[in-house]
Order: structure tokens, then sequence, then C-alpha cells
């Protein structure tokens, strides 16, 4: 049986059923749940549908039509209906020609892809000519897109070598967003080829150039997931360039290739990464590295040596099956073929990426070899060749299934080679659990810890031993997230109930060690004693193993503007005295991995990253990149970092603003990380009895921070996605308002947004009016970061939380008119934010953490006390409905929560009632009082709540790597 490759040719089915206007926000949609109903046995799935799109009747309509064609034999991937689809998108109101877009002049079409238009233009103001890649209006409303077309485009522009066609930078003008590319004149190798094969002196040094293009790509851990003859241009020189780097991977995994058709003709089965030219891993949907663009170089040299494609067949099934299970012809290669030639194909053309090319500067040095050869060093028989490596292939498969059983036994015991073996596995949370923040594995290999959270919302630590497929709960750890090992493997460190605690794997009851109200990491060395962050603010602490004394091993001024954020994610480095930390600042571009000392203040910065880094024998750092996980070489002794980084995984799970990547690495190079797999959320409006109403926005991605804020006019809704957007309600429109922006508040009025700024502010507090262009302006600056809560209903107060080393989470308040003077509203001993003012102004609602776990309370406003408990069994997210007689919350077990309540002179409060669960996506029993995280908001009657629901989505897995720097070998 073939594996389903699914593509947007059959979103293009809705398209033929009439003449609908379907968004890509919509095709996402549709396609999301079709994908989630395939997934499910077919007797279930027509209840699945009928829960999911709920009143939406022509939602569910075109899901059933796109599966109903899914699974139609004769209509699998029959068309590439993304190219007519995309006649459809094109709302750009005609050519651009010989019309300005900022600097550039636009003189002349030269294609149209799937993506948007691409001109040739001239630089006005470098007088050169230049591509621009224009892309389509409805891309630049869909948040995700926006998102991977700035942080990909940023990237790939930093790419700088003479065989790559450069993308100079993005450019937004005349209000289109372009990518500005380098025009390459000549034709591109496709069109050569369609002359015929080519010499065997032309082709291997067309191909080292294409190597030399590729090796300079992967350095910066940029993979092309597209190389194909139509993507490589030769200019009349000679000269080499390679096209659309990276575009692949911006455009959006599982879509449509965005080739620039230069003529009207259209090819049946054009998918992402062209089916002749996808490696195995990426037909199978599995997730790619730099080895599936050796695998493409493979198939590109083979075709200009055979003059025809090494696995191109008469339908795009076929084709995959040819790439997934047979031989290229070899004996198509032309005699006298250079022995070195045969052993890169070979190499090249591996199946299992394990054993393929590990990197394509090896090809560069057998192409050398190749073009130094004499003649009479051609390679053996094609045929012969094939059958001799067939024979071996079979033998090894019989030793291997011998031996795979012994293998994961005895792994672990032994410390890998640098030649050796790497093996993967992967391992998943139990079931009716979702992985929690911060998986290790133990130092000698063996055991692998991390945090699952079941439906109810409740986080435990859990334990697996890499030779078992069962994990085992650690009772006693409610609550309980970024763990760490003991030395020796028999106890593990972890955070919970705003204490460090401590507890042994075989059982027990775990055991305080000392306060941490809001930790951010920490490290245990072999003297027993352990290094960490106590509250994500301010230094990093020490404590003894057994308890005791805490005291402060970094020094962090408060005062100083530049050093805002934390110090948090510590690891001791082999001689358990220095250790690497990571320097957090509110502005990321600032941050730094430094190396400590336990008895000195010395400190030296040797990465300037976003997020953290870890010491990994036998001698790398490994950290993050863009989502990449990258390796340098470190000397733990000198403490010099050497070489240039290397990709180890593609798409690993890192926090956007808490400098956290999910991996960890053992003593004996066992490697253990989290590859992103998104939450699905979508914004949907529930009656009082959680019955789905509408949904107003598409199934998307959930953001890490989420949380949206409807406007008091219930006309728009600001919501978080990698910035801060703004849904209009009336046309289900939504528009990127803040690019770098957390914690949206809207004003009483309805016509500004008040929210944490990301960009220079650093954590300081702005506003925007929503009317016309309005430009960002600075409400209030200080030495931390502060979370907006509220905004009076008259105007006159900003509440906001603010974070203080000594008192934690704190309630401040702005006095907007005059000479605003912030002043605390509550300041205590323990966490207290997510506060709100009722709509008379005379009381206010906040969580605090003082009874040991978080609870809502009320309290007189602006003297203090009188102060009411609301919640019972644990309560966040605390919101007044308009007219101040109920109070909402969400309880600990996750259900929304109402409680009638009279406020004016005197506050009475009913006994809570359930309204229903809240299905929160995301939701998790602990608050983090430096996010709003605001996932529900009720209209002004308390007749509907907007709730950004959970959707299905594929569990997030850890992956584990025996012997991980032996994949690194050159």
């Amino acid at each position: 049986m073939q594996p389903r490759v699914y593509n947007d040719a059959a979103n293009f089915s809705l398209l033929q059923a009439g003449e609908k206007n379907v968004t890509p926000q919509r095709w996402h949609q549709i396609e999301d749940l079709c994908r989630q109903a395939l997934d499910r046995d077919p007797a279930e799935r027509k209840a699945f549908l009928r829960d999911v799109c709920a009143a939406d009747e022509e939602l569910r309509a075109d899901v059933e039509s796109l599966l109903a064609r899914e699974i139609s034999p004769k209509n699998f991937l029959r068309q590439p209906a993304i190219h007519e689809a995309a006649k459809r998108l094109n709302n750009t109101g005609g050519s651009l020609a010989g019309r300005r877009l900022g600097g550039y002049q636009v003189m002349s079409i030269v294609g149209t892809g799937g993506m948007g238009e691409v001109y040739r233009a001239r630089d006005t103001r470098l007088g050169r000519d230049v591509a621009i890649k224009v892309l389509r209006d409805q891309f630049s409303q869909d948040p995700e897109f926006v998102h991977r077309y700035e942080r990909e485009g940023k990237l790939l522009a930093s790419l700088n070598h003479p065989n790559i066609a450069a993308i100079y930078h993005l450019e937004e003008a005349e209000g289109h967003r372009c990518l500005v590319l380098e025009f390459v004149e000549g034709k591109t190798l496709a069109e050569r080829l369609k002359r015929g094969r080519l010499s065997l002196e032309e082709a291997p040094k067309i191909a080292r150039q294409i190597s030399e293009a590729l090796e300079s790509a992967h350095e910066k851990g940029i993979v092309h997931r597209d190389l194909k003859p139509a993507n490589i241009k030769i200019k009349p020189d000679g000269t080499v360039k390679v096209l659309d780097f990276g575009i692949a991977k911006l455009v959006a995994p599982s879509q449509f290739d965005d080739d620039v058709r230069t003529d009207a003709t259209t090819h049946e089965g054009v998918v992402l990464g062209t089916a002749a030219y996808m490696s195995p891993e990426q037909a199978r949907g599995q997730l790619v590295n730099k080895r599936t663009d050796i695998w493409a170089f493979g198939c590109v040299l083979y075709e200009m040596l055979a003059g025809r494609p090494a696995f191109s067949r008469d339908t795009v099934t076929d084709t995959i099956a040819a790439v997934l299970e047979r031989e290229p012809a070899w004996d198509a290669l032309p005699p006298g073929t250079p022995a070195p030639i045969y052993r890169l194909l070979r190499r090249s053309l591996e199946k299992n990426p394990e054993r393929r090319l590990h990197d394509i500067a090896d090809a560069r040095l057998e192409l050398d070899d190749a073009l130094s050869a004499p003649a009479s060093s051609a390679g053996p028989a094609p045929a012969a060749a094939s059958r001799a490596r067939s024979a071996r292939f079979a033998w090894l498969v019989g030793v291997f299934g011998v031996l795979a059983s012994l293998v994961m036994g005895i792994f672990y015991v032994t410390q890998p080679s640098p030649e050796g073996r790497v093996m993967r596995l992967s391992v998943l949370p139990p079931e009716g659990t979702t992985l929690g923040e911060g998986s290790a594995i133990s130092p000698d290999g063996r055991l692998l810890v991390f945090p699952a959270t079941d439906t109810s919302g409740q986080t435990l630590l859990w334990i697996r031993a890499l030779d078992s497929t069962n994990a085992t709960v650690l009772a006693g750890t409610n609550g309980a997230s970024f763990p760490f090992w003991s030395p020796d493997n028999q106890s593990v460190g972890f955070f919970s109930d705003g204490k460090l605690k401590k507890i042994a794997v075989r059982g027990g009851p775990p055991q305080t060690l000392c306060d941490a109200p809001n930790g951010r990491g920490g490290s245990w060395n072999r003297g027993g004693f352990i290094v960490f962050n106590a509250d994500s603010l301010g230094p990093l602490y020490g404590v003894s193993a057994m308890g005791g004394d805490v005291v402060a091993v970094t020094t962090r001024r408060r005062s100083d503007a530049a050093a805002r954020g934390s110090h948090r994610w510590p690891q001791f480095l082999p001689d358990g005295r220095h250790f690497l930390y990571f320097d957090g600042r509110a502005d990321p571009k600032q941050s730094v991995d430094v190396i400590g000392v336990l008895d000195s203040a010395d400190t030296t910065p040797v990465l300037a990253t976003r997020a953290r880094a870890a010491y990994a024998p036998p001698g790398y750092l490994l950290f993050m990149r863009e989502r990449a996980l990258m390796a340098q070489r470190f000397d733990a002794k000198t403490l010099h970092t050497s070489g240039e980084p290397v990709l180890v995984a593609d798409e690993v799970w890192e926090g956007q603003t808490t400098g956290y990547g999910q991996f960890s690495v053992s003593e004996n190079a066992v490697l253990a990380y989290q590859t992103i797999v998104p939450i699905q959320s979508q914004l949907v409006w529930l009656d009082r009895h959680g019955k789905e109403l509408a949904a107003i926005a598409p199934v998307h991605d959930l953001d890490q921070n989420s949380a949206h804020e409807l406007s008091p006019d219930e006309k728009q809704v600001a919501f978080v996605r990698n910035g801060i957007w703004l849904l209009d309600l009336s046309r289900g429109i939504s528009s990127r308002f803040i690019s770098a922006g957390l914690n949206p508040v809207w004003s009483p009025d309805s016509n500004s947004v008040l929210f944490t700024s990301l960009g220079s502010g650093g954590g300081d507090l702005y506003s925007r009016s929503t009317m016309g262009s309005g430009k960002e302006e600075l409400v209030l600056t200080s030495g931390s970061r502060k979370v907006p809560t509220d905004w009076s209903k008259d105007g006159r107060f900003i509440v906001y939380s603010d974070q203080d080393p000594n008192t934690k989470s704190d309630v401040w308040i702005l006095p907007v008119s005059g000479a605003p003077t912030p002043f605390p509203f509550l300041r205590q001993d323990f966490n207290e934010g997510l506060a709100r003012l009722s709509p008379d102004g005379a009381w206010m609602t906040y969580v605090s953490d003082e009874s040991g776990k978080d609870e809502v309370y009320v309290e007189r406003f602006p003297s203090g006390g009188n102060k009411v408990r609301i919640s019972t069994q644990g309560g966040s997210r605390p919101q007044w409905r308009r007219d101040g007689r109920e109070l909402f919350y969400v309880a600990g077990d996750g259900k929304l929560m109402g409680v009638a309540v009279k406020t004016g002179a005197t506050f009475d409060a009913a006994i809570p009632t359930e309204l229903f669960p809240a299905r929160i996506a995301g939701w998790t029993k602990r608050n983090d009082y430096l996010y709003t995280r605001n996932n529900y908001a009720v209209t002004s009657d308390g007749q509907r709540v907007l709730v950004n629901v959970a959707r299905g989505s594929r569990p997030a897995s850890i992956t584990v790597v025996v012997n991980w720097p032996a994949a690194l070998k050159k």
C-alpha cells in the first residue's frame, strides 16, 4: 500500500463544485479538518464532523466533499489544482508592470506561481536589475503565513554565496509584500536537459557548483527542500545559480511547490519537492534535514548524466512508489562514468537517510576526484554494481534482524563510539496526556523524565526507561515543570507549587528544598549543590541538595535597562564549578549564553543566542537557532568554541519568550528533544452551556502566549498569534496590528489597544490607536516586563502586573491623566496578578497563590481591604460581566465558573456555579504571571463566551537519538 501524499490538489475540488471564494485561511481549515477525519475510524467521521463544524453547515459540506474525494481512488492526486486555484485567488488588481514599488521600477512580468507573480524590476537606488516576487493579497491576511514569511525570509536573506541566487531583503510597499531577489540571466538546467544529457566533462562541473551552494546553506542550518533542474540556472559564463533556497519551507510544509512558470502548461501531480526529486522521508511526510537535499542532488546529477530523471513515472503515485521501492536504471549512465561518480550517486540515492551521504562537502570531494581522474578509472558495470549492492543489502537485513532485539537492551550501558551507529526512537506520552514543559535524559542515558498533563489539566512527572515501552508516574509531583537530574541518576529536581523540590525515582514523597515561585531551570553537581532560577526574574541562586540556606550565585543589576530579563536554564560543566546559563533580556537580540563560576563573580560570554545552550560531551555546545538545534565544538577547559555550527535537528520546540529549547543530553551521547507539534485551536462562540454557536476564525496553530480580548463595543477581537492581530467580527477579516507584542488590553472606548512590547521597548507598556495608521506610543517604562490586565471603564486607571525578585508578581495601578505615577495596589510576599476592576471601579478581582495554590479574590479599590475569596478549588483568569453583576473565572479543573455578585459600598458573592468545561487550548492549572493568556471573553449580557477552543492534533513525542555525535561526522 502506498503512503498518502496529501496536498492542495484535493482542495480544488471544493472550487470545482461552484464559484466559491475560498480564501487560504478557509483552505487550511477545511484541509485540517479533513486530515483529522481521515485519521479517525470511518464509522466515527460523521459524528466528528457534526461536533467540530457545529452550526457551520457549509464548512461541514466542504469537508465532506473533500473527504469523499480523498478516499476515491480515481481522484487521488489527479490534478495540480494550486495553479488553477491561484488564478481565482489573484486579487492583485492586474499586472504591476510599469509601476513603482518603493525604490523599484517594475519592468515586466517574468512568471506566475501559486504564491504570487514574479517581475523583473530596476533597483533605482543601486542601479541593478532584480527579481521581485509579489505575494498575493490573500496570503498577507494569513497570520501563520506572514510569520513564516518574515522569519524564513530574514534567515534566507543571510545567505551569501556566488552559487546561490540571493534573497536581498523583504519589502512592503504600496500595500504589497515582496521578496526582492537576485535577477539571474540564463536558462535553467531543466531547459538545458531538454536538449539531452550533459557530457561527462560538463555535468560534474555543474554538480560541483551546486554542491558548493548546498554546503554554504547547510552550514547555516538552511535546507533547500525543493532542489531540481527547474530551480538551477546556468549563466552564459557557465556560473551556476541555485534558485528559491528555502522557499519551500517559507511557503509551508505539505503544500505545492511554487515554481515560476513561464508557459501556460500544467504538470500533473506537481507536489512540494516535486515527486521525482523527493527523498523517501519527504514522500512519507517525515521530518527532513540536509540529507533530503543530498538525495535531490543525486537525482539531479543522475539526470544530467543519464538524460532522464532517476525516478519519474507516468503518475505521481507510480513516481513515489519508485522513490520508495525502486533503484535507478544504473545502466542508463554513460559508459566511462568515473568510479567516484558511481560511488557518489549510490551514496546520495541511499533510501535510508542514516546510510546516505552525511554531508554535501563529501560530494564535492568525490566530484574533484572525478574531474581529476584518468579515463581508465571508470566504475563497475552498473547492473553488476546494482546486483552486488542488492546482495549486500539482503545480507545486512538478515544480520540486523537478528541483532535488533539485542541492541536496544544494551546500547545505553556502553559509551557510544563516535564511529558507531546512530539510533533513533520516539517516546510518546502516556495515553490521555500531553507533554508538558521540559523533558530530561538521565546522565547515564538510561531514563527519561518528562511532565505530562491529563485531560483535567493536572500535570505530573513520568519516568520511562529507554529499554521499556511503559512509563511510570512519580506520585506527589503535581504541577511539576522543568525537571533535572541528580548526577547519580537516583533523584530528580523539579519546580512545583512555587517551590524547588526533589524526589527519588524509585518512589517516596518529594522533599521541598526552598522557595522558587516561578522556577526556570536547575542543575545539580556532584558535590550536592543545586544552581537554579527561582522566579523567572533576577539572578541564579544556589542551595544544597539536602536543603538549607539559599545564596545568590550570579548578580543582576535591576537598574540596568540593558539587563532586563533574567538568568535562567543553568547547567554545570564537568568540573562542577563552572556553569553555563542563559542571560535572557527583554530585548531578545541582546540575550547571550554565559559561563559563570560558583566562587567568583567572573563571567564569560560564549554565544549570542535567543535561547539556552547546553554542554554535551565529548565537547559540544548544543543551542537553538531559528527552531533548529545546532552543535558547535566547545572546550570545557578553555571555555572557547571552535569551528562552525552544524545542524543536529530541525523544527525543535522552543519557547518564544522564555528562551527554553526542548532538548537534553546525557554524558554518554544520548540526545532527547521534542519537535514542534502545534496544538490546534479555533476562536468559537459558545453559549452559557458550552454549546458551539459559530466559529469566527479558521483553525490555527496555538501561539505559546495565546490570548484574546473582545473590544468593549464587541466589534473587534484583539488576539495574539506571533504578534497582535485584530479581527473585524462583522467582516471576518484579520489584520496584523502589532508585530512584536503580547497581552492586549482594549481602551474603554474601543479605539486603542494597550500591550507589552517585545521590540525595542523590551517589556514596557505601549498603546496604539486602531484608527488610521496610528503609531505605537510609550505608556510606561521601567526595569522589568510589565503585564497589562485592565483599563478601567472610566478610562482613569491602567492595571498591570510587575515582577520583583523580593515580592514576586505584584499588582500596580497607573493613573492615565495628569502626571502619571504608578503605585502598588498589591505588593506582598507571594504572586498576585491577572487583576481587573469592576465596572463601577469600586472593587478589584485578582489571582493570588497566598494559599499555596492559585485562587481568585476580590478586594476594595483603591484602598484595599474587605478581601473576599471567590474560588474554592483553584481559579484563574477572572473577568467581570460588563454590568458588574457576575464574575467569571476558570476553576482548577478547567471548568468555566459563574458567580452572581453585588458591588457598590459592599460586596456580596453567591456560591460559584459551573457553566461548562472551557476546553481552552493549551490550558493547564499552573498560572504564569508574566502573561495574561486570556483565552475566553464574555459578552456584555453574559450569554455568549468567545473561547479559543482546542481542536484535534497529533500528539507531541520526544525523539531520542543514541550516539548523536556520529551523525555529525564529515
